[in-house]
């Protein structure tokens, strides 16, 4: 019998957001049933600046003594060694298997941007250096074993800057359909590098954050065939939760039910819990909190890149703390088809948070 399993993608983002409320409804961006699976990979675009590290080397401190981002001085991450590009960080997709075909592929970035560059004066306030903020729908990419970059010139999802309760950290998100560069690839295995993703550079009021996270669906005829639905939009998140319904899936009439969530989130930071990231199907009166060794129920969202319980570190710069930049896959554990059963059709996600604010 073959295994269905449902997939949702969303973007997450914080920001000291006034109230609630979905800027731009969500949507379904792909949606197919696929003899083979989906993966991601994603990094951050800026990093901490201290005296004796570069935001190019790594920033891995998870205790206690770790910092937000509106703490450090942010700058760009720039690894590639090129003097056309001022930010740059890549990561490496790694299939089990040569994929038989490559059948969507989406590229998304996101970033806080108010302007250039900013800093906090004596008074506390903050205050631009660089008041410039330019296009933030250009931007480059490097795939595996090619020399140079090509032009990317995606879709905004959503730009706050001018927007009531967002113009702080001005947050935007970005998408760009990519599956022709990647099926134009004799091997797509390899390094991605994302370049030129604007940012704030400095401090800026809610912190500074950005990355990428790079969507494969692929066709692989050893897989059990799976149902697979992307979705994106923008929705405003303080203390009162948001629901976003998803639905046009059918999980297995009977067996055991399996499904995976993958996700990307702007501004989780390690230090603030308090969000949640909650699950509940038709047929269920309750929320489950989802969780796993690395995501905290209560601290879900938690500036990390992580395959379910393990870290993603095949990227450069490999910061276990990325300061500001999620992803994740993560399976939703379902014991006895107690969280999801058979023959569902609808889902609900559920955002809430008693520390952290963010939109999604």
């Amino acid at each position: 019998m073959r295994q269905k399993v449902a997939c949702f993608l969303f973007f997450i983002g914080g920001l000291m957001a006034t109230k609630a409320q979905v800027s731009q409804p969500f949507s379904i961006r792909y949606q197919s049933f696929v003899k083979g699976d989906m993966t991601l990979i994603a990094n951050s675009i800026v990093n901490r600046k201290e005296y004796t590290e570069s935001p190019n080397h790594p920033y891995n401190t998870l205790d206690k003594s770790s910092r937000n981002n509106d703490e450090f001085v942010m700058e760009y991450i720039d690894v590639d060694d090129d003097n056309t590009t001022f930010s740059s960080s890549s990561a490496n997709l790694i299939f089990a298997e040569k994929p038989r075909k490559i059948v969507f592929a989406g590229l998304y970035w996101s970033a806080t941007y108010k302007y250039e560059a900013g800093k906090q004066n004596k008074r506390n306030k903050f205050v631009a250096t660089n008041k410039n903020r330019t296009s933030i729908n250009q931007i480059k990419i490097k795939l595996p074993n090619q020399s140079s970059y090509q032009n990317i010139k995606g879709t905004v999802l959503y730009d706050g800057y001018d927007k009531e309760g967002f113009s702080e950290s001005a947050p935007y998100a970005v998408f760009a359909d990519v599956t022709t560069l990647l099926q134009s690839l004799s091997n797509p295995s390899g390094t991605y590098t994302v370049a030129n993703i604007k940012a704030t550079q400095g401090t800026l009021s809610g912190g500074v954050s950005g990355g990428w996270t790079l969507v494969v669906v692929f066709e692989n005829n050893p897989e059990n065939g799976k149902f697979i639905t992307l979705y994106d939009g923008f929705a405003g998140i303080t203390s009162k939760s948001t629901d976003i319904a998803f639905n046009g899936f059918q999980a297995l009439p009977e067996g055991k039910v399996k499904a995976t969530i993958y996700g990307s989130a702007l501004e989780g930071d390690l230090k603030l819990k308090g969000d949640q990231l909650l699950f509940k199907s038709q047929e269920d009166s309750s929320f489950t909190a989802l969780e796993n060794t690395i995501r905290e129920g209560n601290n879900f969202f938690n500036s990390s890149i992580t395959f379910n319980d393990t870290h993603f570190t095949q990227r450069n710069p490999n910061s276990l703390n990325t300061l500001g930049y999620d992803a994740f896959e993560s399976e939703i554990v379902n014991p006895d088809n107690s969280v999801i059963a058979n023959n569902t059709q609808s889902a609900t996600l559920r955002l809430k948070s008693s520390g952290d604010r963010y939109f999604m």
